[in-house]
């Protein structure tokens, strides 16, 4: 259950989220059509006879790229060729410990799951987010709901990242930088789970993070 909460004050809203686990069946996917389960197989077919069997890729194989390891079952980069090179992005803040990450790239950069074709098998770079060092700049307050002050805190950081973008297939580095996100401005909108009056929110710069990797991404 999801409730919108009205600041009375510094323009914050608040959502008040209920844990609660959703089993998806079949693909094992994550909300945002990203992959979350490793490799695995989606059935289709019909009307009796055999289930023919897709082989499918998720976001979560392409982690093993951040440690200059291959992705086996990803397309081979091939930047002469003119265009866009899909990528998968995997964040974190430990190279052994990555997820997908969500950043705000070109869309068409990106790939969305879909259970009836194998997307991520296109991905032919991994752009590896990593934070590092981080800063408290603000306790964030004042978030509230029907005028009455929650009590939930915000904890802002500037956080500095280590970005790379590595081929697929070898899990060969291609480029590496630092860049630091400094924050500046509480957010607006912030989750919290039934019950959690404090979090720590992470200042990142998607704008710079683009620009770094497109070199690689579009040739």
């Amino acid at each position: 259950m999801q409730q919108t909460l009205t600041p009375h004050r510094n323009t914050r809203l608040l959502a008040l989220v209920a844990a609660t686990a959703i089993a998806l069946a079949g693909c094992g996917s994550d909300g945002d059509g990203g992959g979350g389960g490793g490799s695995g197989t989606a059935g289709g077919g019909g009307g009796g006879g055999e289930t023919t069997q897709l082989v499918q890729m998720f976001a979560s194989d392409f982690e093993p790229a951040c440690r200059n390891n291959p992705v086996e079952g990803a397309t081979p980069y091939t930047p002469a060729t003119p265009g866009i090179h899909k990528v998968v992005t995997q964040q974190g803040t430990d190279a052994d410990e990555l997820n997908e990450g969500f950043l705000d790239l070109p869309s068409e950069w990106t790939i969305l799951f879909d259970a009836a074709t194998d997307q991520y098998a296109t991905a032919e770079l991994v752009l590896c987010v990593i934070r590092s060092t981080t800063t408290l700049v603000e306790e964030c307050t004042g978030y509230q709901t029907d005028g009455v002050d929650t009590g939930n805190v915000v904890n802002l950081y500037s956080a500095d990242y280590a970005v790379s973008v590595h081929e697929a297939t070898t899990g060969k580095e291609l480029g590496a930088t630092t860049i630091t996100a400094t924050a500046t401005e509480c957010p607006t909108y912030v989750t919290f789970t039934d019950g959690e009056k404090e979090t720590d929110w992470y200042q990142t710069d998607d704008g710079a993070i683009t620009d770094f990797a497109r070199p690689f991404v579009e040739t």
